[in-house]
Formats: structure tokens, C-alpha cells, sequence
């Protein structure tokens, strides 16, 4: 037998809202364009690829010793496949919200570019913190 929570859809759209806007957003979703995205993109990327440098020098011994136990391109496989699901989960978010318009937005191409510029500051700070 199996149960089902029953919510209106008023109080679905007040818990996501809060849920959105505190949680992921943290607090409200400021307004990006395209090109905003963009340099935050292009910072990303730049960010992320001092991540597979530093893994590089602080993993060279590893590197240079081929029969060495521990793996190193499965380390770095790991950090690839981190990297290409957070796109998804950015991307899933863009759809979510894009459903659920946040407060002061009804176009889906401005809650795009928003929703995926902030993701992509975040992500750029959790990046630089974990190479402290």
C-alpha cells in the first residue's frame, strides 16, 4: 500500500519558492544577462583548469611512476565527472525554475542566463576554496 503526501498547488509553489530562494540562491536570484554568463563561464573555465593543474603538481610523482598503486587518471576522471554533472544540476535548476518563475521574473531566457550565472559563481567558489 503505498501513501501520497497531498499538496495544493499554492503550497507546492510557497515551498519550492522557499526552497529556490533560500537554499540555492541564497535569498534572491539577481538578474544576469547572457553576457554576464559568459565571463562567468569563461571564469569557470579558467578556474577549473588550475584545479587539473594543481592536481597535476601535486600528483607528479604519481604521475612520472607508472607502476605506481594509486591511479591517477581515475582521479582525474573523478574530477571530469564532478565537473560534467554539476552541468546537468545547473541545468535541471534552469528547468526548475523556469517552471516555478521566480518573484520578479516571467521570461524564461532572463531566468536562464540569471539562474546559470549564479550557479556559475558559486561553482567558481566552491572551486577556489577547495584548492586552498
Amino acid at each position: 500500500q503505498t501513501c501520497a503526501l497531498q499538496i495544493s498547488r499554492e503550497d507546492e509553489k510557497g515551498w519550492f519558492q522557499t526552497f529556490s530562494r533560500y537554499w540555492i540562491l541564497n535569498g534572491k536570484l539577481d538578474r544576469y544577462s547572457k553576457s554576464d554568463f559568459q565571463v562567468a563561464d569563461k571564469e569557470l573555465n579558467r578556474v577549473y583548469q588550475g584545479a587539473g593543474k594543481t592536481f597535476d603538481e601535486e600528483y607528479a610523482d604519481v604521475l612520472a611512476n607508472p607502476n605506481s598503486p594509486d591511479d591517477p587518471k581515475y582521479y582525474k576522471d573523478v574530477l571530469v565527472d564532478a565537473q560534467r554533472a554539476w552541468v546537468k544540476y545547473r541545468d535541471k535548476w534552469v528547468e526548475l525554475l523556469q517552471a516555478n518563475k521566480p518573484e520578479g521574473f516571467t521570461n524564461d531566457e532572463d531566468i536562464e542566463w540569471s539562474v546559470k550565472t549564479a550557479l556559475t559563481k558559486q561553482r567558481i567558489d566552491e572551486l577556489k576554496n577547495s584548492n586552498d
